[in-house]
């Protein structure tokens, strides 16, 4: 099952879906909107309902997104699929994406595919989270 635990400005009800067993928190850290992604970023639902959000939460005041990634263990070509529409949303606004603590299998499958270079990875906590 696929929780969204989010802060107010997204919607206040948690919110969850279907699917393997992925937890997403969303919440407000000031210049960036986090999400904590604990489980698999796979299939298309997971893509799908990841987007959805981001747009609702671009159409506020946040453009600005960290990804966290540190518990997401392997993605598929979906969840792929999301990161890419997630940082294309992102930037339509002006925003701006970073993934942070991309799991080997993650890095190994964006780098495979040639995606990497249109990122931003930071594996540093502190250094993800100053406004840049």
């Amino acid at each position: 099952m696929m929780h969204y635990h989010a802060y107010a400005e997204y919607d206040a009800a948690p919110r969850s879906c279907g699917g393997p067993g992925t937890d997403v928190l969303v919440r407000d850290e000031g210049a960036y909107v986090v999400f904590e992604i604990d489980g698999p970023l796979a299939l298309a639902w997971a893509s799908d309902e990841l987007c959805r959000v981001v747009r609702q939460l671009l159409h506020g005041s946040k453009r600005d997104i960290i990804l966290d990634l540190a518990q997401a263990p392997f993605a598929d070509s979906a969840g792929i699929g999301a990161l890419a529409a997630t940082l294309n949303l992102v930037q339509s606004v002006g925003g701006k994406l970073i993934l942070l603590s991309v799991q080997p299998r993650v890095m190994n499958l964006l780098t495979r595919l040639h995606l990497d270079p249109f990122f931003t990875f930071s594996n540093d906590r502190t250094f993800a989270f100053a406004k840049q």
